[in-house]
């Protein structure tokens, strides 16, 4: 009942006011019922479903706007989104941000070429590498992103038995070189695998980084914070 009314308030202000963005948080609404939303937006920018079910009707009346979108939040949805992103990265050329999580590694890497290269500024994301030699082919696709200012790689994705990303030298960070604009690095529990060294590379690489937020490796924590602190990078653990 209260989906039917937000429905039919949305599209009343679209026809009316032209409305560009669509953020819709924390109402689990139905997939039918997005998609009802979404069809009456004539112009799309920005779109934002958290905790709802953002499934093929939803992602169907979402394509027409892919030309148009420049912000798109989908993670933690009812409904896996994980396939839905390589299309995304393949057809939205002007996008900014994207939040998206459970992509799976043999997605990316067989996906289309990203035309959001010389756009996107965002990456917020949890990819799930179901082979481990997936994990290079992942990072270069990463580095095809040059204006990326934020990378956040979300925890560990643990249903399937799959891993996350090992971010460090040698498992592939050193094909971000690329990243020259990067302000802030979030590794949830990707963080566990940085060396000195790892660091030491990141400070070469990235002039630009002003925030490091995650966990690290508690034998090696201490010295690896102090080397934030001495290049005037905030640590969050």
């Amino acid at each position: 009942m209260f989906m039917s009314g937000l429905q039919e308030t949305v599209c009343s202000l679209v026809r009316q006011l032209a409305f560009m963005d669509l953020n819709i948080p924390n109402f689990h609404a139905l997939d039918d019922q997005l998609a009802k939303v979404i069809e009456g937006m004539p112009q799309l920018k920005e779109f934002g479903a958290i905790e709802c079910q953002f499934g093929p009707l939803s992602f169907t009346a979402l394509r027409p706007q892919f030309r148009m979108l420049r912000r798109l939040d989908i993670a933690f949805s009812d409904t896996p989104t994980g396939p839905m992103i390589p299309e995304i990265l393949a057809s939205c050329p002007q996008l900014e941000y994207l939040c998206a999580d459970d992509v799976m590694s043999e997605d990316i890497i067989d996906s289309e070429p990203w035309v959001c290269g010389q756009t996107l500024k965002a990456l917020y994301v949890r990819f799930c590498i179901t082979a481990r030699y997936h994990q290079q082919d992942v990072f270069k696709k990463i580095s095809q992103l040059p204006h990326l200012e934020s990378l956040v790689f979300f925890g560990l994705y643990r249903e399937t038995g799959s891993k996350g990303m090992e971010f460090r030298l040698g498992a592939g960070l050193e094909h971000l070189t690329t990243l020259k604009e990067l302000k802030e690095l979030s590794l949830f529990d990707a963080g566990d695998y940085l060396r000195a060294s790892d660091i030491e590379w990141m400070l070469g690489n990235w002039k630009k980084l002003q925030l490091f937020h995650g966990a690290l490796n508690t034998d090696v924590k201490d010295e690896l914070v102090a080397m934030f602190k001495d290049a005037h990078i905030q640590y969050i653990g």
